[in-house]
């Protein structure tokens, strides 16, 4: 179920009629799963703030008279308002929201999203701008107890929060950490805190419950890539982008370096299988992918757009002729790089 207004339909309350028209005429659609919401603002609107309240929660009520067992609400953007639609009090829309799409700054004042669904929400995926985030602090949606369904949280920043909403990027990164790897997540994205998200999960190892990280555009090298692996042992799917190899360890020279990665290392990471990597790779940074299958006895595939796999196997196979990697050229074979 799609369905788009714009601003004249929000501010002069003419939205709840709408959907009383064709096509949702008489609309009573009981198996409705999925809502998508776009909403069209201008900016500048004027309003007054109690009318654009009553209209808002008009529009709601009609949406759960249409649609009760919705489970997923997509939030779209067309424009965005200078500011966000006032505070409603008490309402409560989707009571068993599962699935949370908020593509685009919140738009609301208040928590009305996140009502009633603490222990049904399983699926967030958001981009927090500074309003978004001044919210979820000051209603304390997220508390480390609360939403123990949550299963996979996507957090991208599109705007820069701090100073605005935070003091510190540390500040930002536990905020986010206490959204995206609370222990009932599997799988978490948050590529703009990839570098300090590296170094809190190999530092502290707390996260040993994620099965899925994304990283987008970070870049590691093999002995952060190691370390990161290490840290999460139930992890079978990554996507972050090799640098190089390195500083290689005291007494250890390019040449041997495969023999030490296997006889430290291996096996660990043993259900990491699929390695997904966005940016372009150099030699070095394909040897550092070869490095880790080596100490990852089940990581076979590299994931990357169709266009660079022809040339990532070339060069794999150029790689692979090097006296460095020919005494595990068995197991070497079954890796390939295939197209996300």
């Amino acid at each position: 179920m799609e369905i788009e207004l714009d601003e004249d339909d929000i501010y002069s309350g003419t939205a709840p009629q709408m959907l009383s028209r064709a096509p949702y005429e008489g609309c009573a659609l009981p198996l409705v799963r999925q809502i998508t919401f776009t909403i069209v603002l201008g900016n500048g609107v004027e309003a007054e703030k109690s009318a654009v309240a009553a209209n808002i929660g008009a529009l709601m009520q009609r949406l759960r008279q249409m649609a009760p067992m919705a489970k997923t609400f997509q939030l779209n953007p067309m424009r965005d308002a200078k500011e966000p639609l006032p505070v409603f009090k008490g309402a409560i829309p989707f009571p068993s929201l599962r699935y949370l799409k908020l593509l685009m700054s919140y738009p609301f004042g208040d928590d009305i999203f996140f009502r009633g669904n603490v222990a049904t929400l399983e699926c967030l995926r958001m981009f927090p701008q500074v309003p978004t985030v001044i919210m979820l602090r000051r209603y304390d949606v997220f508390t480390p107890q609360s939403h123990p369904s949550l299963r996979c949280v996507s957090i991208e920043c599109y705007d820069n929060l701090v100073p605005s909403a935070f003091a510190t990027r540390t500040g930002a990164l536990q905020f986010f950490l206490n959204i995206g790897t609370r222990a009932s997540v599997r799988h978490t994205s948050m590529p703009v805190l990839g570098a300090e998200l590296i170094g809190e999960i190999t530092l502290h190892n707390n996260y040993a419950s994620i099965q899925g990280l994304s990283l987008g555009r970070t870049t590691l090298d093999l002995w952060q890539a190691i370390a990161l692996i290490k840290a999460l042992p139930l992890l079978s799917e990554l996507r972050v982008s090799p640098s190089d190899i390195g500083t290689l360890p005291e007494g250890i020279s390019l040449d041997n370096l495969p023999a030490y990665v296997v006889s430290t290392f291996a096996p660990m990471g043993t259900k990491f299988k699929y390695w997904h990597i966005d940016t372009g790779v150099g030699e070095d940074s394909l040897k550092c992918v070869l490095l880790l299958a080596l100490a990852c006895p089940n990581l076979v595939y590299g994931m990357s757009s169709q266009f660079k796999c022809k040339p990532y196997c070339d060069a794999m196979r150029e790689l692979l002729a090097l006296d460095m990697f020919k005494p595990y050229a068995q197991r070497l074979q079954y890796f390939r790089f295939c197209s996300n």
